[in-house]
């Protein structure tokens, strides 16, 4: 179960961008989210390395940066897909065809 979590969003992410048309539509705020989780597990790999590197902060914490950045492009998609679909709804009930 624990590797299915940490790595789903390598699965999934891409699978949206390629079979649902709103991926489309916020492509760039998928790949976005799918760069920031795949550098966030390379930092996390590289934890003792980075730790020694900067004499105290470790790679698990970083990751954790990374790992909350990825699904806030989720969020930030999500929104701006709204946001489109409720001016389009506004306009079609203002202008009925």
């Amino acid at each position: 179960p624990y590797i299915i979590l940490q790595f789903s969003p390598l699965i999934l992410i891409p699978s949206i961008l390629i079979l649902y048309e709103q991926g489309r539509e916020g492509g760039w705020q998928l790949c976005t989210a799918l760069l920031l989780f795949s550098v966030g597990k390379i930092i996390h790999d590289l934890d003792t390395e980075i730790h020694q590197l900067t004499g105290g902060i470790s790679g698990h914490s970083i990751w954790h940066l990374f790992a909350a950045a990825a699904p806030y492009q989720l969020v930030q998609m999500h929104r701006l897909q709204q946001s489109q679909h409720n001016e389009l709804h506004e306009e079609s009930i203002q202008h009925p065809q």
